[in-house]
C-alpha cells in the first residue's frame, strides 16, 4: 500500500494538479521508491553490520520493537538464537556473531518514520510537478531562474537521516 493517496497529496498537502489520479499515482510510486532507496521502507529497518572484533552484541542505529529477522554468515538465525537485550542491543544466543549479519526489524517510533517518510513524499512530487525541465524561463523584460532539480531532490532526500529516531 502506498504511503500516500493522490486524494491525500491533494488534501492533506495542497498539492493542485490536473493530473488524473492513475497519473499521479505512477509518480507517487516512482518517489516513493526513491525515498525507500535513502531509508528503506517506512515500517522496517535492515541494518547491515560487518563484524571484525568477535563482538557477542550488535548495537542497532535505531531502538527496535520487534526483530523480523536475522541472517548471520548468510543462514537465517531462529528466533532463539539471538535476544534483544534493550530496544537497541541484539545478543547471539551461540556466542560471537559471524559477519556479515543483517538485521530486519521494526523500529520502536514506527509512526513517526512513516510520517517522516509522507511529508518527504509530498516534498518529491510536488518538485516533480514543478520541474519544468528549463534553467530560465520568461521574456526579455521578466526572467525567473528554474529549480536545479538535482540539487533540490538531494536536498529533500537528506532528511530522511536515522538521527531522528535515536531521540
Amino acid at each position: 500500500m502506498p504511503l500516500l493517496t493522490p486524494a491525500q497529496l491533494r488534501d492533506d498537502f495542497g498539492i493542485e494538479t490536473d493530473l488524473s489520479d492513475t497519473a499521479l499515482t505512477e509518480i507517487i510510486a516512482a518517489q516513493e521508491y526513491e525515498i525507500q532507496i535513502v531509508a528503506g521502507a517506512s515500517d522496517q529497518v535492515v541494518e547491515y553490520h560487518y563484524l571484525t572484533d568477535g563482538s557477542t552484541d550488535l548495537v542497532l542505529r535505531a531502538p527496535a520493537a520487534s526483530i523480523v529477522s536475522v541472517t548471520a554468515a548468510e543462514e537465517l538465525i531462529p528466533a532463539d538464537g539471538y535476544t534483544l537485550v534493550t530496544p537497541r542491543v541484539l545478543r547471539s544466543g551461540s556466542g560471537v556473531w559471524r559477519a556479515p549479519v543483517v538485521v530486519v526489524y521494526e523500529p520502536a517510533n514506527v509512526a513517526g518514520r512513516q510520517a517522516q517518510h509522507r511529508a518527504v513524499l509530498a516534498q518529491l512530487v510536488k518538485l516533480y510537478l514543478a520541474y519544468n525541465g528549463y534553467s530560465s524561463v520568461g521574456t526579455p523584460d521578466i526572467r525567473t531562474q528554474g529549480l536545479d532539480y538535482e540539487k533540490e531532490r538531494a536536498r529533500i532526500l537528506s532528511r530522511l537521516d536515522t538521527e531522528w529516531l535515536l531521540a
